[in-house]
C-alpha cells in the first residue's frame, strides 16, 4: 500500500469518527433539552400534586443566627444571578415587620438583589431584641437596605391609619435615596411569599404599559369608611387593597400633588377611628384619572368579573373563602396557607401570596423556598424565564390597556 493511499484511508476514517462523534453530541444535547422540557411541564407540576413532598428540605432556624452568610443567602451567590434586564429596571420594596424575624430574614433572602432597594418598618411595639436583630440584618446587606428610625416608627394596629402609615414612611425614605433609580415600589409584610422571581417581577411590571397594580371597587359600598370631611374638589372614593405595585412618579405624586395631599390629610384626620384607611388611599388616587396620578386607570373595572384574567388583582394571591380553607385555618377572613395550597400556589400568576404563619405548616414554606430557588437557578443556567410564566397576562390587564 502506498503512503498516499494510506493517508487517504486514515483521513477518511478520522472523518467518519468525527461525524459519529458530532452526531452523538447532537443526540445528547437533544435528549437533555427533551428532559428539561419534560421537567418544566410535567415533573415540577407532579411534584406538587401530593400534599407533601417525599423528603422536604430540612428547616434552618434563623432566630438565633448572627452569621450574615445564612441570614442573607439560602444558596451561595444568588445575588449574582441577575440579568442585564433586571439591573436596568431596579425595584423598591417597602416591608412591614413586627414579630417573626426568621420569616423576615427568609423573605429577604429570596427577594434581595444588589441593584434593588429595600425599606423595613418595624412596629413600635416590637420587642427590643427583634428591633436589634433587624438592624443587624440591615448591616449584613448594606446600604441598599434601610430601616425606619426608631423615633419615626409607629404602633401599628389593624384597621387604623397606622397600617397605611408604615408604607408611607418607607415610600418617603425610598424617594429620598439617590443611589438607586428604582422604577416601581412594591409593599409587603414578613408573612408573605414571592410567587415571582425578580426577573419575572421586572417583566410583569414592564408589561403594565405604564400603569400600576392597584385594586379598585366602588367606594359607595363602604360609606362608613369614607372621611366626614368635605374636600375642596370633586372626586370619588374608591376602595381597594393596601398591597400595590406603584410607579415611582405615582409615589412622588402622593406626597407632592395638592389634591393627593388633601385626600391623605382627610384620612389622617380620622386616624383615631378604626376605618381601614389603608384600603382607600392608593385606590382613590389610581381610579380618579382627573386627579392626574401617573398611570391612573381611566375607570373602575366592571364589578362581578373577578374570575376573568383582565380583571384579576395580581399584586397578591389570597384565599378569602374562609369557610372552606384547604389548610383549615383562617385569620380575619383570609385562609392561612399550608401544604394543601402548594399545588394551587405554583399555578398562580400573582406577584406574592398572603399569607403564611411562622408556626403553621412550616415545612410548606420551606418547600416553596426550594421551588423558588430552583426556578432562579434555572433562569441563571438557561438564560430564560420559566416557560410557565405568562407575561401577557399583565399586558392584558384592564388598567394596562385603559390608563392615562
Amino acid at each position: 500500500m502506498s503512503l498516499v493511499s494510506f493517508n487517504v484511508e486514515k483521513s477518511t476514517s478520522e472523518a467518519i469518527v468525527m461525524r459519529k462523534f458530532k452526531l452523538l453530541a447532537v443526540i445528547i444535547v437533544f435528549l437533555c433539552v427533551v428532559a428539561f422540557t419534560h421537567w418544566i411541564h410535567n415533573g415540577r407540576q407532579s411534584s406538587t400534586e401530593s400534599s407533601k413532598p417525599a423528603q422536604p428540605q430540612p428547616l434552618n432556624s434563623l432566630e438565633n443566627t448572627v452569621d450574615c452568610g445564612p441570614l442573607t443567602q439560602l444558596v451561595p451567590d444568588t445575588w449574582l444571578w441577575t440579568t442585564e434586564e433586571e439591573q436596568d429596571f431596579p425595584l423598591a420594596f417597602a416591608i412591614s415587620a413586627y414579630e417573626s424575624f426568621e420569616r423576615l430574614a427568609r423573605l429577604l433572602r429570596l427577594i434581595y438583589r444588589k441593584h434593588n432597594i429595600y425599606c423595613i418598618h418595624v412596629d413600635r411595639k416590637a420587642i427590643p431584641e427583634f428591633r436589634k436583630r433587624v438592624k443587624h440584618l440591615a448591616k449584613c446587606y448594606g446600604s441598599n437596605l434601610i430601616t425606619i428610625p426608631d423615633e419615626l416608627s409607629v404602633d401599628v394596629n389593624w384597621g387604623y391609619f397606622t397600617v397605611l402609615q408604615t408604607t408611607l414612611l418607607c415610600a418617603e425614605h425610598l424617594l429620598k435615596q439617590q443611589s438607586v433609580d428604582w422604577q416601581y415600589m412594591l409593599n409587603l409584610n414578613e408573612k408573605e411569599f414571592p410567587l415571582r422571581t425578580n426577573w419575572e417581577l421586572v417583566r410583569a411590571l414592564k408589561n403594565l404599559n405604564g400603569s400600576n397594580i392597584v385594586e379598585g371597587m366602588n367606594g359607595t359600598r363602604f360609606q362608613d369608611r369614607i372621611p366626614k370631611k368635605t374636600l375642596s374638589f370633586k372626586f370619588e372614593w374608591v376602595k381597594g387593597s393596601l398591597l400595590v405595585a406603584l410607579r415611582r412618579d405615582f409615589v412622588a405624586f402622593m406626597f407632592t400633588n395638592p389634591k393627593a395631599v388633601e385626600i391623605l390629610d382627610a384620612l389622617k384626620a380620622e386616624k383615631h377611628l378604626k376605618k381601614v384607611q389603608d384600603e382607600l388611599f392608593f385606590s382613590t388616587l389610581a381610579y380618579n384619572p382627573k386627579l392626574g396620578a401617573p398611570g391612573a386607570c381611566l375607570s373602575i373595572p366592571p364589578a362581578g368579573n373577578d374570575s376573568e384574567p383582565q380583571f384579576q388583582f395580581l399584586a397578591r394571591y389570597a384565599n378569602w373563602n374562609d369557610t372552606n380553607c384547604p389548610s383549615g385555618l383562617a385569620v380575619r377572613g383570609v385562609c392561612i396557607l399550608g401544604w394543601k395550597d402548594i399545588s394551587v400556589l405554583t399555578k398562580q400568576p400573582h406577584l406574592f401570596a398572603n399569607k403564611f404563619l411562622p408556626d403553621f405548616h412550616p415545612e410548606a414554606y420551606a418547600y416553596m423556598e426550594q421551588l423558588y430557588v430552583n426556578k432562579v437557578s434555572l433562569e441563571h443556567q438557561f438564560g430564560q424565564l420559566d416557560p410557565g410564566f405568562d407575561e401577557r397576562i399583565f399586558a392584558n390587564l384592564y388598567c394596562s390597556q385603559n390608563h392615562i
